[in-house]
């Protein structure tokens, strides 16, 4: 090979490796929708949306965020019309291959039961197996769509589309407890009216450990984006924005 031959050669090289490394800065950048799966109204809704804004911006990715009924927002990303959750429970990718899990959890998510009826008395899931009350709690979150039905006959359980139907029908008398996460349903209730109900940690409930998902087409964010949230933890940040929307954690 000529010397200009070689000298080309090298160039072109260098000139594809110039191409490739801008193109992977590109992919490691851009922007990131994720789906939320509780309405836009809701403090939690508005402290994930802020944790997951905080942390893609210091890798720099602009990021948005939409809401979502539970149901629809794993197959929101397979038909990848967002690109990721920021919560969902370890095993979530069982059940939806293209996601990835992000190994630095946001927060754990602990069963509450909410009754009016002060003659009720719930410390513990299993005390449902003993007593004749209908149980509503919010359809699409699988855990209690599993869970629910190992402690109440079938024609006792009332699956709700929104978590406002819980408390429209425990003040109507149409359940009589309603289970729901601690840290959606103590946030939603205004405070002039939680004297109305009895809120009781279920003890044998084990919290949920909740992580973000991302499209596998993103994995290069994955180790990127639980370094932020691990620093945002370890800083007081997650725990700060979650207070300043009144959601126990």
């Amino acid at each position: 090979m000529s010397r200009n031959a070689y000298i080309i050669v090298v160039k072109s090289l260098l000139f594809i490796m110039a191409l490739s490394g801008s193109s992977q800065l590109l992919a490691s950048s851009g922007s990131i929708v994720f789906a939320i799966a509780v309405g836009e109204d809701k403090p939690i809704y508005k402290a994930l949306d802020q944790i997951s804004r905080e942390a893609f911006e210091q890798m720099d990715v602009d990021y948005r965020s939409v809401p979502c009924i539970p149901t629809r927002c794993g197959q929101m990303v397979t038909q990848d019309k967002v690109d990721g959750e920021p919560v969902r429970p370890a095993g979530y990718s069982h059940f939806y291959p293209q996601l990835l899990r992000v190994d630095a959890s946001i927060v754990s998510m602990s069963i509450v039961a909410i009754v009016k009826d002060p003659g009720i008395e719930l410390n513990a899931l299993s005390d449902l197996e003993a007593l004749p009350l209908n149980i509503g709690f919010q359809h699409g979150y699988r855990n209690f769509d599993l869970l629910v039905p190992r402690y109440a006959p079938e024609p006792n359980i009332v699956r709700l589309v929104h978590w406002r139907e819980g408390l429209q029908k425990l003040d109507s008398g149409a359940i009589d407890v309603y289970l729901a996460f601690k840290q959606i349903a103590i946030s939603e209730i205004p405070a002039d009216r939680r004297s109305r109900y009895t809120i009781t940690d279920m003890q044998d409930a084990q919290a949920l450990r909740t992580y973000p998902f991302l499209n596998k087409k993103y994995a290069h964010m994955k180790e990127p984006l639980a370094r932020e949230i691990n620093n945002m933890r370890q800083s007081g940040r997650i725990h700060e924005i979650f207070e300043a929307y009144g959601i126990p954690v």
